[in-house]
């Protein structure tokens, strides 16, 4: 198996261990301190990469999703089919979403 092959296998297995277990923990966004953090971390990347109202953009790797709540049009992928979709909670705040 060559290093990209491997590489490509070890994060599909890396995303489906955080889409069975608790991602919010996981990644410390659990407590008010962590959400906050993740909420400043997506707010940099939102505003560098201009998204709001009416743009559209490809999210990679789009894990939780919190970038649907700029109101950008985004078509989202990710390598491991079981994260996406698990940012449903931000689905319908103003933005689209498409896997």
């Amino acid at each position: 198996m060559n290093n990209n092959t491997q590489r490509s296998q070890h994060e599909i297995e890396h995303g489906k261990k955080l889409a069975q277990d608790d991602t919010e923990l996981l990644w410390g966004w659990g407590t008010p301190a962590g959400r906050l953090r993740a909420k400043r971390h997506a707010q940099l990347i939102a505003t560098g990469a201009c998204l709001g109202t009416g743009v559209q953009a490809l999210e990679i790797e789009c894990g939780m999703g919190m970038f649907a709540e700029t109101g950008a049009h985004l078509v989202a992928v990710d390598l491991s089919p079981e994260r996406i979709g698990l940012d449903t909670r931000f689905a319908g705040i103003g933005g689209s979403i498409i896997y």
